[in-house]
């Protein structure tokens, strides 16, 4: 985990426990304390020791419902009149603790006894815009009175009290980063699902075997992933799915539409229109950076990736040509007004070619996140542990992108779509279909009494 994600993470964690933002000497504190070897559940531990924790938790009213909760565990012994012993015992038992933050509530705890509670859970908007049609969907099709279904932020989730003790749980999540955190505190009656947020499957974080190995099920967009699941992980075999990408989507556009998406974006509809969407990086001289020096091509613009949104806002303040995300908009409801895409290694090139539009991958010397020993001699990376090539559509150097793209614009270009179809299965309605229905079957394996109003569209 990079500083960057640690500090991400910690805040959430305040947020979520203290409801607060952190304080520099904090956040110090335990940057160092992470760095050091330390894992997440011993800064939770130390929090939720605290005097400040334990200050605002302490409610006379609310002590006779911890005592109640304690008792109907079993699992420690109350003296009613220390708190603070409670929290500490229960500060030494992560499962335990994170189990009782969640009843410890002040709404929904009575309503969710004896159910199932479905949470998918986000930490950055890619992940939410990767899960939420599934969600949508799910929740009108669910038997709401079995089970208890949320789509929520991760510091919500901490300080939310929607699962209890007596409840199966299943987290669903769109992020590396949150396998590992909710490994380490989920409570033993729980599943941990992952979804994929890309398809591009090229960053390391996405085959290591320490992260992998925390996940009870991956649903994942193409055969390449699955294929390298399972060789990382032989336990995750007939626990890998291939569902394709259920955010992507496709829809035919009318010019009146065209003219009227460049009115909002500064574009000239009666030119090409060419997206620069480049993978995250903190390097200055890749990544979103790189629109200084394309921002000469004809009728460009660039959507950074959600990890560098305000590196985007700033270079936008320059006056280079960067469209922002708003909360609620994804890069793929571009895709159709869109006729070449600029980009790296990232899924956006994938999704893109799926649609069977041109793409252009820029290489470089090296990738944000990537093992540089998966570069073949070419200069074109393999897909880790494959022995495919990066080479699902056009490939060229930055000094080379005004001849690429003449040359796309003549008809002359080709996708792979062999890999392409490897990498990412199906797409829209298709996808989602087939997600709801791996869940479906994961939740009656669990427990055949949670009955689902479920039809799924073939």
């Amino acid at each position: 985990m990079n500083d960057k994600n640690i500090h991400y993470l910690l805040k959430q964690l305040y947020l979520g426990l203290l409801n607060r933002e952190p304080d520099e000497d904090g956040l110090s504190f335990y940057e160092k304390t992470l760095l050091n070897g330390k894992e997440i559940k011993d800064v939770i531990q130390n929090i939720i020791n605290s005097p400040e924790f334990f200050v605002k938790f302490l409610h006379p009213a609310l002590l006779n419902q911890v005592e109640e909760i304690v008792l109907k565990t079993k699992t420690i012994s109350l003296n009613a009149n220390c708190l603070r012993e409670v929290f500490h015992i229960i500060a030494n038992n992560t499962s335990t603790f994170f189990n009782f933050l969640m009843l410890f509530s002040r709404e929904n705890a009575n309503v969710l006894n004896n159910k199932l509670c479905i949470s998918f859970i986000y930490l950055e908007k890619k992940e939410k815009d990767s899960m939420i049609d599934v969600f949508e969907i799910m929740k009108e099709r669910i038997d709401s009175s079995k089970i208890f279904i949320q789509l929520l932020h991760f510091k919500d989730f901490l300080s939310s009290a929607l699962v209890n003790t007596f409840m199966r749980n299943i987290y669903i999540v769109a992020s590396f980063d949150l396998i590992r955190l909710l490994y380490l505190i989920k409570p033993k009656n729980s599943e941990l699902i992952m979804m994929d947020h890309g398809v591009g499957s090229m960053k390391k974080v996405t085959y290591r075997e320490d992260i992998l190995s925390c996940c009870d099920y991956y649903l994942v967009g193409g055969k390449i992933k699955e294929q390298r699941i399972i060789n990382v992980c032989p336990q995750l075999k007939g626990k890998t799915f291939v569902v394709g990408f259920p955010k992507l989507k496709h829809k035919s556009i009318t010019e009146d539409e065209k003219i009227d998406y460049c009115k909002r974006t500064g574009l000239d509809y009666r030119k090409p229109i060419i997206l620069f969407a480049p993978t995250w990086t903190s390097n200055k001289d890749r990544g979103i950076w790189l629109i200084e020096k394309l921002s000469e091509i004809p009728n460009l613009f660039a959507i950074p990736h959600d990890t560098n949104y305000l590196e985007g806002k700033h270079l936008k303040e320059k006056g280079y040509p960067i469209y922002l995300l708003n909360e609620n908009e994804t890069i793929s409801e571009h895709y159709p007004f869109v006729d070449i895409l600029i980009t790296d290694i990232s899924s956006t090139a994938v999704e893109f070619a799926k649609l069977g539009k041109p793409v252009i991958c820029l290489l470089q010397d090296s990738y944000s996140g990537f093992d540089s020993k998966w570069i073949s001699p070419s200069g074109i990376p393999y897909i880790p542990y494959t022995n495919y090539e990066w080479k699902l559509c056009e490939v060229c150097k930055i000094d080379n992108i005004k001849q690429t793209i003449e040359k796309i614009l003549s008809g002359n270009y080709q996708i792979n779509t062999e890999l392409v179809n490897q990498l990412c299965d199906s797409y829209g309605e298709e996808s989602i279909n087939k997600t709801i229905n791996i869940l479906h079957q994961i939740i009656k394996k669990q427990k055949k009494r949670w009955l689902w109003k479920i039809k799924i569209t073939q």
